[in-house]
């Protein structure tokens, strides 16, 4: 028999119940899933290909706001969206569905600008996953603030700024392929690269020609003696870049346009370039642009294509292309060997990821004409005085060392995350001086890269840097023990855009010293 009192506290439960149900966000009446396994890891995409983003403990409750094959996509605490293999969680209750669209959100958006960044999440600080051109069409999955969540030909879901796009009728519906093994298209097992992604085939790519209706779109700027030129196509097109015999023009051959009005000639006053103008080759269907050049040999160019061939980049000047061009860089990538540096949750080795970061840079400054020496080639302790020594010897313009960060208390490692940059006050003013020029162009374009938080620049008194004869920083591309920025340093794209950022770093520190 129960007591009055025990009556009157089921009484206030069931009213509070009722309640809570009455008043509860229409999220939590969506479907959701338990984990149900110790740990469970958390992908970028619905297959185990995906980069790593991070794991869950048993009994956490996730939503989901959609699904592919056998993986859901769910949305975690923080508001970040992820995808988790079906076969480690169990449902607890709700109908599936993807995520819902207000009238006002759009069913497909177009791409309204020449490129443009997708991001893994809605905003600017959250990690590049990759670029789209003018013209792709997106299909949108979900909205938050003014960011649309869409999906790519291949399936993955990203994020893309809202003011970027315009709203588009949608194209047919196509379900996506099943294996029923809940691994990704082969294309979406390659690393994600920034380069723009094609959102289909040539057969089926838009013309699209512009505001001013041309096939060829051109855009110049002019550096100190290097002439940039961004050719834009209506389509997917082939391109073939070589001089006239006599050098005095710079021919680029294209097959693969529609037909109709080539671009006007244009003056360029350039220090390379004095004027561009295209044209059909006769009884052909390849067109033709031609670039008036100022000088009749020494010219140095670079062409960039881009993924879905629908831009091409000339980087052109008489003389060297780039700034870090004869330079002597060294980089230093932190530990090695028995020397394992942190390790991140699910196993991450820092000096596993120090090591690539530094074979991409080194191979790109090499490229541009730099000579660069690495503290070590490959998995092996060297010890902390002779990495500068090292680089004394070799005559360094400059040295830099490469980390990736951890949090000394367990109970921060999600909080902790972002890159920085260190370097030493104990040398000489003039060595100070440029030392922190160097963080500060360092710090700034790896942030523009790889799009981690901006933690700033930081002084310490560390071997490498105190012990440097030469402008020296230390970076701090991101955190091991963050699961999220672990997941990220997992990944081939993350340690290439590492790598870009000390790059284009360098090359802003060489401009300005």
């Amino acid at each position: 028999m129960f007591s009055a009192n025990r009556l009157l506290v089921m009484g206030i439960s069931l009213y509070f119940l009722i309640l809570s149900l009455a008043f509860s966000p229409a999220e939590s009446r969506a479907e959701t899933v338990v984990v149900n396994r110790p740990s469970v890891n958390l992908r970028g995409g619905p297959g185990t290909g995906y980069a790593l983003m991070g794991q869950v403990s048993q009994g956490t409750r996730l939503t989901v706001v959609g699904k592919s094959g056998k993986w859901y996509q769910v949305r975690l605490s923080s508001g970040r969206v992820v995808w988790i293999a079906g076969w480690l969680v169990q449902a607890v209750t709700g109908s599936q569905g993807t995520p819902s669209r207000s009238e006002e959100t759009p069913a497909a958006v177009v791409v309204n600008r020449p490129s443009v960044n997708l991001r893994g999440g809605p905003g600017t600080g959250y990690a590049l996953m990759g670029q789209v051109s003018q013209g792709t069409r997106l299909t949108v999955v979900g909205k938050s603030g003014k960011w649309y969540q869409v999906r790519l030909s291949s399936g993955r879901v990203v994020w893309i700024a809202g003011w970027l796009v315009q709203a588009a009728a949608a194209a047919p519906a196509e379900a996506p392929a099943d294996s029923g093994s809940g691994n990704p298209a082969p294309q979406d097992t390659l690393p994600v690269t920034t380069e723009p992604v094609s959102p289909s085939g040539p057969e089926q790519t838009p013309v699209s020609r512009g505001e001013s209706g041309e096939l060829i779109s051109v855009d110049v700027k002019k550096d100190n003696g290097v002439t940039e030129m961004t050719f834009g196509f209506a389509r997917a097109v082939d391109t073939s870049v070589y001089l006239s015999p006599e050098q005095t023009y710079l021919y680029i051959d294209i097959t693969g346009l529609p037909t109709g009005e080539l671009p006007a000639e244009q003056s360029i006053d350039s220090a390379v370039v004095s004027q561009v103008y295209s044209e059909w080759l006769e009884n052909t269907s390849t067109a033709r642009i031609v670039l008036g050049l100022k000088a009749a040999e020494g010219l140095n160019w670079q062409e960039f294509t881009s993924a879905d061939k629908t831009l091409l980049r000339l980087r052109m000047a008489f003389g060297p292309l780039y700034e870090v061009t004869g330079k002597i860089i060294v980089l230093d990538p932190g530990h090695g060997g028995s020397d394992t540096g942190a390790i991140g949750p699910t196993g991450l080795l820092e000096k596993d990821f120090n090591l690539d970061v530094a074979r991409y840079a080194a191979e790109e400054l090499r490229r541009r004409g730099a000579q660069v020496f690495l503290t070590r080639e490959e998995d092996k302790y060297v010890d902390l005085y002779a990495r500068t020594a090292k680089a004394k010897e070799w005559g360094a313009t400059v040295f830099v060392s490469i980390h990736g960060n951890a949090s000394g208390n367990p109970r921060e490692a999600q909080d902790k995350a972002g890159t920085s940059t260190w370097y030493t006050t104990t040398n000489t003013p003039n060595q100070i001086h440029n030392s922190r020029l160097l963080s500060q162009c360092l710090q700034k374009s790896l942030v523009e890269n790889i799009g981690r938080k901006d933690l700033g620049l930081y002084t310490a008194n560390f071997a490498v840097l105190r012990t440097a004869a030469m402008p020296a920083a230390l970076i701090e591309a991101a955190f091991v023990s963050n699961p999220e920025e672990e997941g990220l340093m997992f990944t081939d794209w993350f340690r290439q855009a590492t790598a870009r950022g000390i790059v284009e770093g360098l090359e802003r520190y060489f401009k300005q010293a």
